[in-house]
């Protein structure tokens, strides 16, 4: 039975907070999923212990069953150890800790007894039988308040798509002064007013897109990057409310600099990804934030369910013209900031629960 149910639990764990070991996961959460790995590993040995452990009472209901009944304290205490790695991942909703350190301390007392009842009145059959069955009484006591449990705090399994440019760092004041020095113009951030906005300088034309894609492949520039104010408690707050996938369009040759940028920055989230060669639609989010209208506009048209939030910026106030005229039915919002968004989030998954 606890076998049965613990495997039960484990797939339903798995489908709300998955493993992030792959290439693209942040590589925080690599480790620590690696530690959640070993750790799981650990309680599948724990719990094949169990079901030699007992052999000894089938064989002779007299039999010391000590080793047996520490074998269900183990599991509680790994349990815990796996959760940690999940609440710095997922947060704290991911594991239900303080369940978890009841059951480990009461197996504990319960292993403790029976040591001291065998040591006073050496091992009988009545003793192990009502030990066994309390063994058992705790474990269905353990399943039914975690079922209760996951019924009033279910973890939160919308995905929240975080961009980088325009939305986490500010690549345009960044990347001004370069142009500025380069094409000998006087641009100021209020003045990129397109996303491919043409510069022409008396030393030279181009154009601001091709110019800051130019500067992501330098890493000094990336590292080097703004943050807009208020991105990392934002981050963390949108990650209490889904999990939280970083999807650039940046090359992919600048992803290990990003991740070090974010990661320095302190923002929040479980997932990166790199849309250069695709777009965000097809990478299974559920909102979208974004400073590039048409990907907003692409995004909501491709599912009556998704929601995308553009953030309002000089370059794309055609684009917020436009998403207030459509009226897409509160599924393409603008707003001024990413602090802003988290309301509009929080208030679009309250109304799809």
């Amino acid at each position: 039975m606890t076998t049965i149910f613990s495997w039960i639990d484990y797939h339903r764990s798995m489908e709300l907070n998955p493993y992030l070991m792959h290439l693209h996961a942040l590589r925080r959460n690599q480790q620590l999923d690696l530690l959640r790995l070993i750790t799981d590993l650990l309680i599948v040995v724990v719990y094949t212990y169990l079901l030699f452990s007992i052999s000894p009472f089938r064989e002779s209901p007299t039999a010391d069953i000590r080793r047996h009944l520490i074998g269900y304290f183990l599991v509680f205490l790994l349990y815990l150890l796996s959760g940690i790695p999940r609440i710095l991942t997922y947060g704290k909703v991911a594991s239900r800790w303080k369940l978890l350190f009841l059951f480990c301390s009461l197996y504990f007392l319960q292993f403790l007894a029976y040591r001291l009842v065998v040591s006073d009145w050496g091992v009988s059959k009545t003793t192990n039988l009502s030990f066994v069955a309390i063994t058992a009484l705790l474990m269905l006591a353990y399943r039914i308040a975690r079922r209760r449990k996951a019924k009033e705090t279910a973890p939160p399994r919308v995905r929240i798509g975080l961009d980088v440019d325009g939305v986490l760092a500010d690549q345009v004041s960044g990347v001004l002064p370069r142009v500025n020095m380069k094409f000998g113009t006087s641009l100021s951030y209020e003045d990129i007013t397109e996303w491919a906005l043409p510069i022409i300088g008396p030393r030279g034309t181009s154009d601001i897109k091709t110019e800051i894609e130019s500067a992501l492949e330098d890493e000094n520039y990336v590292l080097g990057l703004k943050a807009y104010p208020g991105v990392s408690q934002a981050s963390q707050e949108l990650g209490r409310l889904g999990q939280v996938v970083v999807a650039t369009a940046r090359s992919p040759n600048s992803d290990a600099w990003t991740q070090a940028w974010l990661d320095s920055i302190g923002i929040s989230y479980q997932e990166f990804v790199n849309a250069k060669s695709t777009i965000k639609n097809h990478v299974g989010l559920d909102v979208l934030i974004e400073d590039y209208g048409p990907a907003v506009e692409r995004f909501v048209a491709s599912g009556e369910d998704r929601l995308g939030i553009l953030i309002r910026q000089p370059w794309n106030q055609e684009a917020c013209r436009r998403l207030a005229a459509e009226r897409l039915a509160g599924r393409a919002v603008v707003v001024a900031d990413l602090t802003e968004a988290v309301a509009i989030v929080r208030a679009w998954r309250a109304a799809h629960n």
